[in-house]
Order: structure tokens, then C-alpha cells, then sequence
């Protein structure tokens, strides 16, 4: 969802939330840019303007409401209460505001494994991550080794290939080999070769992109804290070498993508399958109140926790001297009296 910055940004949200209530069903999962911030005392930076107006604040405090009138949480907040972290960066101004969020109703918050911001790379707005478990489904699936053409344009790769050919079949091909066997065995051998190949390009590949983030990523924490014009110029170098680099890997997710459509052709996937699937009724407790009212919770640890000491307490599995060590005594007296029998004249 994206909202444009304009003086009519919560009711467009009021309404796009009233229409998705109505037909949402399963995980309910609402992502954008809002241009709003929820918190604009911990959410927003500039060196202009150190502290948010009170209109600013009202209008946060607005949203806030209204997110929780329809049971939406900011998942990024419930996981980084105490951080201040940033989703976007104006380079005119060269400020810092959190525009962006994940919300999740309470019932999917157990499913929340992780949610991070990235660092501001290519674009004006940092990528939001989010993980959400399946409840216990997953493993590892199997998948069908296809050749990695991008290994034939490194010269060292392309060599050893070759030079691994004429090897092969220099020793292989003897009178005690068939021509069957020869020629299925060698792709074992070449496969062999070009996942080495592959792998270590493509670790040379990532190695350099994580030293450009770490680049981008020491280059915002400084202008972030300092905002100064030599700063601003560092980040913006680091995010054009970024932009070659992505724009490199652009390409050869478009050359496989081609090559993956045309070998499977109308043939049902992954999608089609997941839309499919039933759908399982959400049971899952979404959060506790504990401490009398005083602290919610919501983490599946921390629910699991909770109610482990509240049933621990009801029916006193603590070692404590003090109180009766055991009521199993009663616990049988009570259910001989009560539970229906088969005997005669038993009531």
C-alpha cells in the first residue's frame, strides 16, 4: 500500500483498511509506504527540526488508533521497542523518518519470526524484512540441478572445463567402456566442475556486494549522526556502486527467469499449489495480558512462558515448603464421588 503525501492520507488508510476487512481472510499481511509516522518523537531525525511539531505528533497519535481499532500491529515496534532505526532518507533535507511498516493482526503475531530494517542502498527508502514461520511446516525440498550458463563467460572456468573434457575422455574412452556409459558418466564430471565454478563465483559475487553494503552501511550511520555535505557525498557514491552491481544482477535474473518459463511452460508450480492449499483455521493465542493488567505480550516464547507459571501456580507444581506438598488425596476422593459408573446402584 502506498499512501502520497497529502492532507488526506487517514481517511484513504481508514478506507483501504474497511474494504480489506471485509474480504480478508488467513494472514493478513499490510505493508507500504504510509508517508506518516507513527512516532514521530523516536522516528523521525532532522537537523532542522529537532523536535516534531505538536501537529505532527496528534497526527501519529491519529494513526495509532486507527491501527489499533482494526487489531493491526507495527510489527517492526513490537520487536525493536527501545531502537531508533530509519525507512527513509530525503536527500534534500538530509533527513531521517520511519514511512514504512509491516502490520499484522494479534492472531498472526506467533507466526513472526524476525523483522529488521536494512540499510538505504539504491533507492531513497530501506528495505523492511520480515520472516513468518508456517507452524512446523517446512524442510528442506529437493530441486533439479540446471547448468549455470554465467560460468562460461569467466576465461579460468571455461578452460577448466575444457581441459577436463579432453581428460576424461582421453582416459575413459577405452574398449571396456560403452558409448552409453561414457557419455551419461562425463556429465557427472562436468557437473562436478561447474558447481565448483559456480560457487566460487558466486562467492566472489556476494563478497564484493557485502563490502558495498558495509560501505553503505558505515556511510549512513555517519550521516546520520553527523549530517554534513562530504558524508551525504560518501553514501551517495556507495549506493551508485550498489546500483551497477544490482543492476548486473538484474540481468541474469531476467536470462534465467526466460529460461525457467520456457522449461516449464504450462506447467503447474509452486503457486498454484499454495493457492489451492485449504485454508487452516488460525486457533493460535495471539498475546497475554499478565502482571494484573500491567504488560502484554506477545512472542510465542513469552505466552508459552506465561502460561506455564500460571498453570505451575494453579495447580502447584512449584517445590515451594511452605505450601501443601499434595493433593492427590482429594483429587481421588472427588472423583470417585463425581464420575459416572457402571456398577449397580451407583450413582
Amino acid at each position: 500500500m502506498y499512501t502520497s503525501p497529502n492532507t488526506e492520507q487517514l481517511s484513504f488508510i481508514s478506507g483501504v483498511l474497511n474494504r480489506v476487512s471485509l474480504v480478508a481472510t488467513g494472514l493478513l499481511v499490510i505493508c507500504g509506504d504510509l508517508n506518516y509516522s507513527i512516532d514521530p518523537m523516536r522516528d523521525v531525525r532532522s537537523p532542522k527540526i529537532p523536535i516534531p511539531t505538536k501537529r505532527s505528533i496528534r497526527q501519529g497519535q491519529k494513526l495509532s488508533d486507527l491501527f489499533s481499532s482494526h487489531g493491526l500491529y507495527d510489527v517492526w515496534r513490537l520487536w525493536h521497542p527501545g531502537d531508533s532505526e530509519f525507512t527513509f532518507h530525503s536527500k534534500v533535507h538530509n533527513m531521517y523518518s520511519r514511512l514504512d511498516y509491516f502490520l499484522l493482526q494479534g492472531s498472526s503475531l506467533p507466526q513472526v519470526l524476525h523483522c529488521e530494517i536494512l540499510d538505504i542502498t539504491w533507492s531513497d527508502h530501506a528495505p523492511i524484512l520480515l520472516t513468518v514461520g508456517e507452524g512446523g511446516e517446512g524442510g528442506v525440498g529437493k530441486f533439479m540441478w540446471r547448468f549455470n550458463d554465467s560460468i562460461l563467460s569467466d576465461p579460468g572456468a571455461l578452460a577448466e572445463i575444457e581441459q577436463t573434457l579432453k581428460e576424461y575422455f582421453a582416459l575413459n574412452n577405452t574398449p571396456g567402456i560403452t558409448p552409453e556409459t561414457l557419455w551419461q558418466a562425463h556429465k557427472a564430471v562436468l557437473r562436478g566442475v561447474c558447481l565448483k565454478w559456480a560457487s566460487r563465483l558466486n562467492k566472489v559475487r556476494q563478497a564484493d556486494r557485502l563490502s558495498i553494503l558495509s560501505q553503505i552501511h558505515l556511510a549512513a550511520q555517519a550521516n546520520s549522526s553527523d549530517p554534513t555535505p562530504a558524508h551525504l557525498k560518501t553514501l551517495l557514491e556507495a549506493q551508485a556502486r550498489l546500483s551497477d552491481w544490482n543492476y548486473k544482477a538484474l540481468l541474469y535474473s531476467q536470462r534465467r527467469l526466460k529460461t525457467r518459463y520456457y522449461a516449464f511452460r504450462d506447467r503447474p508450480g509452486r503457486l498454484l499449489a499454495r493457492c489451492l492449499r485449504p485454508m487452516v483455521a488460525n486457533s493460535r493465542i495471539s498475546h497475554l495480558v499478565i502482571d494484573s493488567g500491567r504488560r502484554t505480550v506477545y512472542k510465542p516464547l513469552e505466552i508459552g512462558n506465561a502460561l506455564a507459571t500460571y498453570y505451575g501456580d494453579l495447580y502447584n507444581l512449584q517445590s515451594d515448603p511452605l505450601l501443601p506438598s499434595s493433593c492427590e488425596d482429594r483429587v481421588d476422593r472427588y472423583l470417585s464421588d463425581h464420575l459416572p459408573s457402571l456398577r449397580p446402584g451407583a450413582h
